[in-house]
């Protein structure tokens, strides 16, 4: 597991509640996928193999989770927003509504679009 600095600092200056989220959330995708590389790229952590997969970002009281690999996306629940581009993402507000299991099956979902022999999903 490889945490990048700029990561780190970018969490660290975020205020609470949107902290504690994106260190959950980050988390949970180093754990979901250990080989993850996370980097810091238009002002905010991203994750990767070969291509983009997910990233966080810090808005207002909320951190959103985005998925760059929508084509295997299963969300039955209507949970993740379209966010205007070719991107979903989910908004989260509070640790209560954080549901890992569903989050760690969208973000193999969406490394299912990238596998090949680093990425057991």
């Amino acid at each position: 597991m490889y945490y990048n600095q700029q990561v780190t600092g970018y969490i660290k200056k975020t205020q609470l509640p949107e902290k504690d989220l994106l260190i959950a959330l980050r988390l949970l995708i180093h754990s979901t996928l250990p080989d993850i590389i996370e980097s810091y790229c238009g002002n905010h952590p991203v994750f990767s193999y070969q291509k983009k997969i997910c990233y966080l970002k810090a808005v207002a009281g909320k951190a959103l989770l985005g998925f760059y690999c929508v084509k295997n996306l299963q969300d039955d629940t209507g949970t993740l927003k379209d966010n205007g581009h070719r991107f979903k993402q989910l908004e989260v507000v509070s640790l209560k509504e954080l549901n890992e299991i569903l989050i760690t099956k969208w973000i193999r979902e969406a490394a299912s679009e990238l596998v090949n022999d680093r990425i057991a999903v």
